[in-house]
């Protein structure tokens, strides 16, 4: 009766394991199936120093790709380079604040002035929000790292952009969770009334992630609208976003600053970390989607795993889109830039 016993024990735990074994494998997602030769390729990626930016950084120069690092960080930047082994004379530093449109429009000088066409433009560096601060160009420091700079980044650089280039944002799974459908219109915008936006963004921990979720739903939103409007003037460009995945990775540090959330993921870390993606992993997507032939990109999509992946219903408001695009431009114009888009 015991060896019976002890047998069926084992042989659960050992369905167990498999069990585990197997969806741990699912969730670190797919292996990029498209790498070749980028060869004299121009690539630039922002947030390039750590993190997926790193990996994909690291991936592009093994393929002969001349990457510029686009990072806000100098020490951390060039600790990065010079950490390279390989290929390090392709690997370039060009300071860039997304929190400043003046760090913006000079990098953007910088590239136009000294570099070829540019073949691919990852949008990679981002943020959670954790506490309320404004930019020098008074926009919440979240808002417009993580979406504003981005669209001005893009617009700038859309000129220089080679023929079958590509533009990729890393968006989320999170923008599922945006709660941003009617609380924009012409004449009462949250995002310019501080007071209001503090309010529902910033006075709790929920608040701060659905700001970090509705920045990665109007990434969506842009992209889509950037898309159509490439097809619509037949620009060689395609424009796409991503959901990495989960990610074990250094971003992991902003959760510190959530005393509630904090505690928990203390709790449940070593799980975390066994079911998580790292950054190798969490990169697979958007090396994908550098590497894969301009044709087989599906231009606007949204993408997960290497795959055209389903986005938010609520992306698809045409109302809700058309008021974000107007207020991201008219932002963007009363900074001193000029889009007709």
């Amino acid at each position: 009766m015991i060896i019976i016993l002890i047998f069926k024990i084992i042989t659960i735990l050992l369905i167990i394991a498999t069990f585990f074994y197997f969806f741990r494998k699912f969730l670190h997602g797919s292996k990029n199936p498209a790498k070749r030769s980028l060869s004299n390729k121009f690539i630039i990626i922002t947030g390039a120093n750590s993190g997926i930016g790193k990996e994909t950084a690291l991936d592009l120069l093994s393929s002969g790709a001349k990457i510029i690092f686009a990072c806000r960080n100098k020490s951390r930047a060039l600790e990065t380079i010079n950490s390279i082994e390989k290929n390090k004379k392709n690997a370039i530093f060009i300071e860039l604040d997304l929190c400043d449109f003046s760090s913006i429009k000079n990098f953007s000088k910088k590239i136009i002035k000294n570099f070829p066409k540019i073949d691919v433009l990852i949008n990679n560096a981002g943020a959670q929000p954790v506490e309320f601060n404004l930019t020098k160009d008074k926009y919440d420091t979240y808002l417009q790292g993580n979406f504003l700079g981005p669209v001005l980044l893009t617009l700038l650089l859309i000129p220089h952009m080679s023929e079958n280039s590509r533009i990729i944002n890393v968006s989320s799974l999170g923008h599922y969770f945006s709660d941003l459908m009617y609380e924009i219109n012409e004449k009462n915008n949250i995002f310019n009334d501080l007071e209001k936006f503090k309010k529902k963004y910033y006075s709790n921990e929920i608040g701060k992630f659905n700001l970090y979720f509705t920045t990665k739903f109007m990434i969506i939103l842009m992209t889509e609208f950037l898309a159509e409007y490439f097809i619509k003037n037949n620009f060689k460009i395609k424009i796409v976003s991503l959901h990495p995945g989960i990610i074990n990775s250094e971003y992991m540090r902003f959760l510190s600053n959530y005393n509630f959330i904090y505690k928990i993921f203390k709790i449940v870390q070593p799980i975390w970390k066994f079911f998580a993606k790292n950054c190798e992993e969490g990169a697979q997507t958007q090396l994908f989607l550098s590497y894969v032939d301009w044709n087989e990109i599906v231009n606007g999509g949204y993408y997960s795993e290497c795959k055209l992946s389903l986005v938010s219903k609520k992306i698809k408001n045409k109302n809700l889109k058309k008021k974000i695009v107007e207020w991201t431009v008219n932002e963007i114009k009363k900074n001193g830039f000029n889009f007709e888009i």
